[in-house]
């Protein structure tokens, strides 16, 4: 059999890039932007931002103004890259970054799985969430300790093989066939922003095809504010328009993949209590979760 190498676009969201510093975005397309073919940058701001990307080589601005919110955003670089011709696009987030040569590697990989078989429509790496283990922790644990460790007792510091295949990945770094993307019905708009990336996961399983994780390969993630609350529990800072999100998708993908509705329900009821026991906010965070359950019921 013929080896095929295949080119990858990246579809990169961007939010308000001044806010978060467009100086931190370029830096961070930089990290994967040689490895890969064509660049499409979603802007889901307010306002058009394209004069910022203006000098990013081989690169397409395309503003979508939150339509759809983040599934919207996706939707619009993958049609854009279809058209143009890719079969596999990698979507990003604009706070996402990779070390080193993890990208080559991570490419190399996909190519080389890709040569052996054909029932993967999905690609990630192992995510290292920087909010939880502290970048300069992590630094110090991977360029200092863990070689030292690794060179005086002869062992590795991953216990995981260096391929499994999960139900699902967030939609950083993640690798998506798009003929495959488009048949099972694109990223639910409906969804807007939370359960976006699990969802399409769940259908691409759903019709048969798998999902495809590289442990050796790492992608550096920041997951945003986290906050300390009454009972000095760190979890995810959410607005109440992103808190309701929250709880109506995951009432929606509960009901939606029965084969998953009892991770669903401990994941409700460990939100429940995140966001409306462990709060200084109890009865608006209440009202939030039961208006996300009975609207869940009008989409699903």
């Amino acid at each position: 059999m013929e080896n095929i190498s295949i080119n990858i676009a990246v579809i990169i969201v961007i939010y308000n890039p001044i806010d978060f510093g467009i100086k931190k975005i370029l830096q961070n397309i930089t990290s994967y932007k040689e490895y890969c073919d064509k660049l499409y940058i979603v802007d889901n701001s307010p306002a058009d931002n394209s004069l910022l990307f203006s000098n990013l080589s081989n690169s397409v601005y395309l503003l979508n103004s939150n339509k759809g919110g983040i599934a919207g955003a996706q939707n619009l670089g993958c049609e854009a890259a279809l058209k143009d011709g890719y079969q596999w696009a990698m979507t990003m987030d604009q706070d996402s970054f990779f070390e080193d040569m993890q990208i080559q590697t991570y490419i190399q990989l996909v190519n080389k799985y890709i040569n052996t078989t054909n029932d993967a429509a999905s690609f990630a790496p192992r995510i290292i969430d920087l909010n939880e283990s502290k970048y300069w922790t992590h630094l110090l644990r991977k360029h200092i300790l863990g070689p030292l460790k690794r060179k005086l007792l002869h062992i590795s510091l991953e216990s995981l093989p260096e391929i499994t295949f999960p139900t699902e990945v967030i939609a950083s770094a993640n690798i998506i066939n798009l003929p495959v993307w488009e048949k099972v019905g694109k990223f639910d708009e409906q969804l807007f922003i939370e359960q976006v990336d699990y969802d399409m996961c769940h259908n691409l399983i759903k019709n048969g095809y798998k999902i495809v994780k590289f442990n050796t390969v790492t992608l550096n993630q920041f997951f945003g504010k986290r906050v300390f609350a009454l009972f000095k529990k760190n979890y995810p800072w959410y607005n109440n328009t992103r808190m309701y999100y929250v709880f109506r998708n995951l009432f929606i993908e509960k009901k939606r993949f029965p084969q998953y509705k009892n991770k669903y329900r401990k994941i409700i009821h460990m939100r429940f209590v995140d966001f409306c026991l462990n709060t200084i906010h109890p009865f608006s965070h209440f009202a939030i979760f039961f208006k996300a359950y009975k609207d869940s019921k009008k989409v699903w």
